[in-house]
């Protein structure tokens, strides 16, 4: 918490370095599969600790995700990259600041997922993806989505 995202590198640089985090947990830059699954996990999240009704995690995870992350249309935005940990959500941070990289086993390359802080909320959403990223070209605005098995 409290430093610069790790913007700058490219998808293979993360898909290298995800796996020496955490080695013992088998630490990778997670799939496009995992990444739905996980919002899939933040809407029940939303829904049940009664912040949302259904619909309207629904919403505020595939139509307009500016009340989940750091976006320019967001409350408090900063009109720049945040620090890493600055937006909490459940036990979550940073669900938008940085767009989040992953693997995308149907087309053998990365995607990128969600927005970043010079995004509007309903333009680039949470559930949003990318593909076909340049798997070596410098990726400014994103970082890689590290997951871990438990």
């Amino acid at each position: 918490a409290g430093k610069k995202p790790a913007v700058g590198k490219s998808a293979n640089w993360w898909k290298k370095n995800a796996k020496e985090f955490l080695p013992e947990k088998r630490s990778r830059v997670g799939s496009n599969d995992e990444r739905y699954a996980f919002l899939g996990l933040l809407i029940k999240y939303l829904t049940e600790e009664g912040r949302y009704e259904v619909s309207d995690a629904w919403k505020a995870v595939c139509d307009n995700s500016k009340d989940l992350g750091h976006y320019c249309d967001s409350k408090d935005n900063k009109h720049e990259l945040e620090s890493t940990g600055s937006r909490k959500i459940g036990e979550w941070f940073d669900l938008a600041n940085t767009y989040k990289i992953t693997i995308n086993d149907e087309i053998f390359g990365f995607s990128l997922f969600g927005g970043c802080h010079d995004d509007k909320g309903e333009h680039m959403p949470l559930v949003d993806v990318m593909d076909r990223v340049e798997p070596n070209g410098n990726l400014d605005f994103s970082t890689g989505w590290i997951v871990l098995d438990k």
